[in-house]
């Protein structure tokens, strides 16, 4: 809506992607030594913090205000992704932490796929509810304000392109304000979805750290038996009998 062509977008987003590698490492430390639920659980917080903060976001928006948020989403993605995947890969026995890290990677794929479906249709229904109210104070001829409409489903460019006349730069703006309402429903639904998944990450996460522990702790008491066993038996054999 601001005029940026696919390269100039995509330097925008660069910050958040520099953020994510950077905090990765740092996301390893802190599931090594507070367990996976606390990187986990911080980055989904903070990733769903910058998705509501994109909803006070508008069509004019500069980009040095959308900064910010693009950087707190980055932390939080970089906090998130590595220990989610090490959690998987460390629930599961040895010989399986492949199969674990494959169906985390599918899930990830699929899951990206279905969600950038479901947020689309979302955008797509809302902004086209939205449309018709945001051209009423325009008072446009019947006939315009159905072609705008039915030009919604190609986006903002597409609906504005079907105004006429010396009303296509109010068109555009009372385009871009729904469209904008539609983008910020799907902010919404992703930040309520990234707070549900922290919370998910405290009750799942933290307990199922500790029964990895204890099931660690058992075997290492159960092997340290076993080695004492023969230890024990071979005393008993080199004691002289009475």
């Amino acid at each position: 809506m601001q005029g940026y062509s696919p390269l100039q977008a995509g330097l925008r987003y660069a910050p958040s992607t520099l953020m994510i590698v950077l905090v990765a490492p740092i996301a390893g430390r802190l599931a090594s030594r507070y367990g996976y639920w606390v990187p986990v659980t911080t980055g989904t917080t903070l990733a769903a913090a910058a998705l509501l903060l994109f909803t006070q976001s508008e069509a004019g928006t500069p980009y040095p205000e959308l900064l910010g948020p693009l950087l707190l989403l980055g932390i939080g993605l970089g906090l998130t992704i590595s220990p989610i995947t090490a959690a998987a890969v460390a629930g599961m026995p040895p010989g399986q932490a492949g199969v674990a890290s494959a169906t985390v990677n599918t899930n990830r794929q699929v899951g990206g796929a279905l969600g950038v479906a479901v947020l689309g249709a979302i955008v797509t229904a809302r902004f086209s509810a939205e449309l018709p109210s945001a051209l009423a104070p325009l008072h446009l001829p019947a006939a315009v304000s159905e072609r705008i409409e039915a030009a919604a489903s190609q986006g903002v460019t597409g609906a504005s392109g079907a105004g006429s006349g010396g009303a296509s730069g109010a068109v555009h703006q009372a385009v871009s304000g729904a469209f904008m309402t539609g983008i910020h429903s799907a902010y919404l639904v992703s930040g309520t979805g990234l707070l549900v998944a922290s919370l998910l990450a405290v009750f799942l996460l933290r307990p199922r750290v500790h029964r990895r522990e204890e099931a660690l702790a058992r075997e290492a008491a159960q092997e340290a038996g076993q080695a004492g066993e023969p230890a024990r038996e071979a005393g008993q054999v080199g004691r002289p009998l009475a």
